[in-house]
């Protein structure tokens, strides 16, 4: 039978200002550790290894583990090797106690936080178990807080998913009801330019809704959707180009077969989301090259625009959410959309399995990707 000793009158102390276990096969020493540690502490003490780990395995954890180095049975290095092999303990602080400097270094090398010589001093003992218990209380409120805001943050992702799905439904009313006023303006029978602007506001707020919606996705719900399906790569970026209005500055070039397994939609609001970052932040007037060919197990892309160049600092965070620039930037102030248009062209890439770059100089910047030609690929 192991044994476990413990003296409920003297080991929580109506203040205790942590709970300590203590491992020492000597009844004296260990009835020394605990008689000092309890004035402060909540002590449990255990005459061996075993009976301690035992106490851990059933889902017992103290703030502490004061450690003998020297036991018969079961070794200091033995137990502080189970503790830090078990993920729930691997946090568990341990102080050693030892007669041998030489163990004392040992039991620091296998994960041991901090010893004491043997005989102790009972000031040293307390004081260094009151530090490693206060930096093992001030890691869990670490680790709750971090797991506060890590669920905070998700609740935020998933009703802002909400509201962007049912904000659908009102603007698509909006948009049916102006879409007649505008045609009926532009015939002469009515305010051209108010009726006009009321149907580009309700579509350009369909379009921040559906990136609100790509980004609860790409947050929340495991990423981007992508339905594949054959196609060329270069239709997809001639679809995209003949939908903007710029397109006469638009260069297209294309090398070799660029056949694949893609899904066509996404890849098309990659490349419209591109170019229009390439006409919002390129020079005035100087035209967009896209490039696209074929290597030996991807198809490749580029777009390309002049320029004022990207900082480094600025590159390392450009496929943010929400991220519209630094506010010293040129075109920080001409953005107009919420800063998820590099973010979900990303997210799109990465769910066929590719991977996109950005590079910037004095010649301009250039956004690249690859994607693999089909999903065993990925």
């Amino acid at each position: 039978m192991r044994a476990c000793y413990s003296c409920p009158m003297a080991i929580a102390p109506a203040a205790a200002q942590g709970r300590v276990w203590v491992v020492d096969d000597s009844a004296l020493e260990r009835e020394r550790s605990r008689g000092e540690l309890a004035k402060r502490f909540e002590v449990t003490a255990y005459a061996d290894g075993a009976a301690m780990l035992e106490a851990l395995a059933q889902g017992a954890a103290p703030d502490l583990l004061v450690l003998d180095w020297e036991m018969p049975d079961m070794s200091g290095r033995e137990v502080c090797a189970f503790v830090r092999e078990r993920e729930s303990a691997s946090h568990l602080p341990i102080l050693i106690l030892s007669a041998s400097a030489e163990a004392l270094v040992g039991g620091l090398e296998v994960g041991a936080n901090d010893y004491v010589l043997k005989p102790f001093r009972p000031e040293e003992l307390n004081a260094r178990v009151a530090n490693l218990v206060a930096l093992r209380r001030a890691h869990a409120q670490l680790v709750d807080a971090e797991q506060l805001l890590r669920t905070e943050g998700a609740v935020r992702e998933r009703f802002i998913g909400i509201l962007g799905h049912d904000l659908r439904q009102p603007l698509n009313t909006i948009v049916f009801s102006s879409s007649p006023l505008a045609a009926a303006a532009a015939a002469g029978a009515g305010d051209t330019s108010r009726d006009a602007r009321v149907l580009r506001a309700a579509l350009r707020m369909g379009r921040m809704i559906e990136e609100i919606l790509d980004f609860t996705r790409a947050r929340v719900g495991g990423g981007i959707p992508v339905t594949r399906s054959h196609c060329k790569l270069i239709d997809v970026v001639r679809r995209a180009v003949d939908e903007r209005s710029e397109r006469l500055s638009i260069i297209v070039t294309t090398e070799g077969d660029t056949s694949g397994q893609w899904d066509a939609d996404r890849m098309a609001q990659v490349f419209g989301n591109l170019l229009g970052n390439a006409f919002e932040h390129g020079a005035p007037g100087r035209p967009v090259n896209v490039h696209v060919w074929r290597s030996a197990a991807a198809v490749e892309f580029e777009v390309q625009n002049e320029g004022t160049p990207i900082t480094s600092e600025e590159q390392r965070s450009l496929f943010d959410p929400f991220r519209r620039g630094s506010p010293t930037s040129a075109s920080a102030t001409k953005s107009s959309g919420l800063g998820l248009g590099l973010f979900i062209s990303d997210q799109i890439v990465r769910g066929h399995g590719g991977a996109m770059t950005v590079r910037s100089d004095a010649h301009g910047t250039t956004f690249a990707a690859s994607v693999p030609h089909a999903p065993d690929r990925a």
